[in-house]
């Protein structure tokens, strides 16, 4: 898994101004894909096209478990 290339999808969106994705490891144990993007939209309506994006571009093991709005 490459994080980078997700990245490279979220910020082709243009209220994307950048995005880091991480490896999160819950308090179970359990490891979850994360993608923190900094944007000038950051409603629930912004996360759900950020998702659709993704989801439309990568297969859906790359699709982040969670997208934080920074």
């Amino acid at each position: 898994l490459e994080p980078g290339e997700i990245e490279t999808v979220l910020e082709r969106l243009p209220q994307v101004r950048r995005c880091l994705v991480d490896i999160r490891e819950t308090e179970a144990g359990e490891r979850l894909l994360t993608a923190y993007v900094e944007s000038s939209e950051t409603s629930g309506e912004a996360i759900d096209h950020w998702r659709d994006h993704l989801e439309r571009w990568l297969p859906a093991y790359m699709v982040p478990a969670a997208l934080v709005a920074l």
